[in-house]
């Protein structure tokens, strides 16, 4: 397959890994799309082709990464979209949080560079959890990371735990939706290198820094 890279990449323990990549929480007919979350679901979960559809479009404006919920039959309109564009996605998946070892499972059998935890289960902070999760991921080869729907407060905490991720999936948007404290979570992503991930939350804009985010994800 074609692997070519069509935007800038970054680094992340030597994997290359590109700065945009495609969401695919509407796929799922994600709850924080509020009242258009059924229709999502509707669109795309019920009718499988309208989302190999989408991310062959997707490669052919030079998207070259995938954002990944690891459920199996997303993962499927994945594998089919690279079959008939013969391009290969880099891949960094996250967990369901109801089917975890089943998302591992699903990871293991796509180009996965980076998987990532749920929001839902890190921002619980069960540590001893985190940490047995997280050791799962690098035992199989993964780089580990983790999402946060609630950044400034789950934040501090992950960055003094000593746990091994090095990745951090976040909400990142202008408007400061779902960050908490903006200001804060600017100031920590522009301070820690674990951040090496922020979002535009439903693509809003995301707030301007002197560094800015390093990767947006397409929502």
């Amino acid at each position: 397959m074609k692997t070519q890279e069509s935007f800038p990449t970054f680094k992340v323990e030597e994997k290359r890994i590109p700065r945009i990549l495609l969401g695919t929480s509407p796929f799922l007919g994600a709850g924080q799309f509020g009242v258009r979350a059924y229709q999502y679901y509707k669109k795309f979960f019920e009718n499988p082709r309208n989302i190999t559809e989408l991310v062959i479009e997707a490669i052919d404006i030079g998207v070259r990464g995938i954002q990944l919920i690891a459920y199996q039959e997303i993962a499927e309109t994945v594998k089919q979209a690279q079959i008939e564009t013969e391009v290969e996605l880099i891949i960094v998946g996250s967990l369901p949080f109801d089917r975890p070892e089943e998302g591992l499972d699903c990871l293991s059998n796509l180009p996965t560079k980076i998987v990532l935890l749920h929001g839902e289960e890190t921002d619980k902070l069960n540590f001893n959890r985190l940490k047995f999760w997280l050791g799962r991921i690098r035992d199989l080869g993964f780089i580990p990371g983790v999402v946060t729907h609630k950044p400034d407060r789950t934040l501090p905490l992950l960055l003094d735990s000593g746990l091994d991720f090095s990745v951090v999936l976040l909400p990142f948007n202008a408007a400061g939706f779902l960050m908490g404290e903006k200001e804060k979570v600017i100031n920590m992503v522009l301070e820690r290198q674990q951040i090496l991930y922020s979002y535009e939350a439903f693509s809003r804009r995301a707030p301007q820094t002197k560094r800015g985010p390093r990767v947006r994800l397409f929502m």
